[in-house]
């Protein structure tokens, strides 16, 4: 468990700053720190990088690195020779990863240790290129980023999170697969002005002690608007907790910035239809959004893959903690030995300090494939940055099974949508649970408050399983010619809600 005082400091560290100048200074993203290494120099080399213009890296490959597969790329990897603390005593093993097609942007590497920073160096020599051809004297074709790989609960070693492509990330807890992708910046996701993918540069990562379990990094992001650092420290146990620091300056005014971003692959389910033919009956990284707003209302939010668009907003001032989850856990959901969606991480992110007035800001992209992280979800403040302003704020993030906060209150198990008795009528099931369940005293006078916008509620009953600790709701509508409408559904009892809040937005 991560000490109360570092979760203490981190709030410390998280309050959102207040728009603040940056001195001009000289820029060089790939630098490294010439009198040993200060995790608080980077802040003002990002600063620096962020007062001078944008300078796009070269991003191109030589044959045959530029033209590979899918299945050439992933059979390159480091030999053990090349990975940083390979037997293991530090508790974590550094694997570099080779660029590609898709991972084509440079990215520098460097270890700190005893204060001391060492530039990695590429050599093709570090790598095992499977059956591809590799043709003599290639020059220095740097990295794409890294994996990292601990030992879980059990001792068994076996790779943790990686850092590569964009500014994404990626971690998993014990006996899970790798599935939704953190960001540590996102910008104008969903914009019409068009997205930007601010991209790491360059990492410094510290040389933990002998049989840590714990792991601190640093990365210096550049975008044509922004700069950034991230400090990161990365803890091991039952779930991966990673606690994140983000310095942030404008090189260009940002109104439109997201934080604790990631994204997550929903392709059908109970609430996306898909052709009959298709073998697996769900296929999903993630069902739905969980909030625990400033106020401490639990909100449920089930996503789709979308026929269109759907950008939807949760206004909320300093929210409590937020994710995208997997809540489905069930084998037989998925019937898929490959992939194993019910073994998916959902992440969890409770924000450090301070952030203000802003919203949940959810984005459901339509998707013909199930590789495609279409669901998006950040936190996006109300306030905008000048160019020249600097903003710093925190979160910690779990990596996890299950999040670690959970509403006191009856939680959504499945949503079903569907026609409804009339043509024109659409149908939704939901099924709420709770241990209290079980007792009839405490399912005896409940009722469903359902609320429809626009449209017009139909009928609904509520049925109660006490031997499954379940009360299903299920309820149809009229959308009257509507092509959107916003559905609300909160169990209550005695005038109080006793379940977190479903809602759902459903179109046409």
């Amino acid at each position: 468990m991560v000490p109360r005082r570092d979760l203490l400091r981190w709030a410390a560290l998280g309050s959102l700053a207040s728009a603040l100048p940056v001195p001009a200074m000289a820029a060089d993203p790939g630098a490294t720190l010439a009198t040993g290494f200060d995790h608080r120099a980077l802040d003002r080399q990002a600063a620096a990088l962020a007062a001078a213009p944008y300078r796009a890296v070269n991003t191109s490959l030589p044959a045959p690195f530029a033209t590979l597969n899918p299945g050439q790329y992933q059979a390159i990897r480091a030999k053990q020779s090349a990975w940083v603390w390979p037997g293991g005593t530090h508790g974590f093993m550094l694997e570099p990863l080779h660029r590609g097609p898709i991972f084509a942007n440079p990215v520098a590497l460097n270890v700190v240790d005893g204060g001391k920073v060492t530039p990695l160096a590429y050599s093709p020599g570090q790598f095992d290129f499977g059956d591809l051809k590799v043709p003599d004297g290639l020059p220095d074709l740097g990295f794409s980023g890294f994996a990292l790989h601990a030992p879980d609960v059990t001792g068994v070693r076996h790779k943790i999170a990686e850092f590569q492509g964009a500014s994404f990330f990626r971690a998993i807890a014990p006996r899970q697969n790798f599935g939704i992708t953190a960001r540590a910046l996102s910008i104008r996701t969903a914009d019409l002005r068009g997205e930007e993918f601010p991209q790491f540069r360059s990492f410094w990562i510290e040389t933990p002690a002998p049989a840590a379990a714990s792991l601190r990094l640093h990365a210096l992001i550049d975008s044509p608007s922004a700069a950034a650092v991230v400090h990161i420290t990365l803890h091991t146990g039952d779930a991966t907790i990673i606690d994140v620091e983000t310095v942030l300056f404008a090189r260009a005014p940002l109104d439109h910035f997201g934080m604790g971003a990631m994204a997550g692959a929903y392709f059908y389910g109970p609430l996306a239809a898909h052709a009959s033919d298709l073998l697996r009956p769900q296929v999903h990284q993630i069902d739905g959004l969980s909030i625990n707003t400033g106020t401490h209302d639990w909100i449920w939010r089930p996503v789709s893959n979308r026929k269109t668009l759907q950008v939807s907003v949760f206004a909320d001032n300093s929210p409590q903690g937020f994710g995208l989850l997997q809540r489905d856990r069930r084998f037989g959901d998925y019937q898929d030995e490959t992939h194993h969606d019910e073994a998916k991480p959902s992440l969890w992110i409770e924000p450090l300090g301070t952030w203000g007035d802003g919203g949940l800001e959810l984005v459901e992209i339509p998707s013909s494939a199930e590789a495609n992280a279409n669901i998006v979800l950040a936190f996006r403040p109300t306030a905008t940055l000048d160019n020249g302003a600097m903003l710093r704020f925190a979160y910690r993030q779990f990596w996890c099974w299950h999040p670690p906060d959970h509403a006191p209150l009856a939680r959504v198990t499945t949503t079903l949508g569907g026609i409804g008795s009339k043509a024109t009528w659409r149908a939704f099931i939901i099924e709420f649970q709770d241990d209290s369940f079980a007792s009839a005293s405490a399912t005896t006078g409940l009722s469903a408050r359902i609320d429809v916008n626009p449209g017009r509620l139909e009928g609904h009953n509520i049925a109660v399983e006490r031997e499954d600790r379940k009360v299903r709701v299920q309820f149809e509508f009229n959308p009257d010619g509507a092509d959107m409408c916003e559905l609300r559904v909160v169990l209550m009892k005695a005038g109080h809600n006793i379940s977190e809040t479903w809602l759902y937005r459903w179109t046409s």
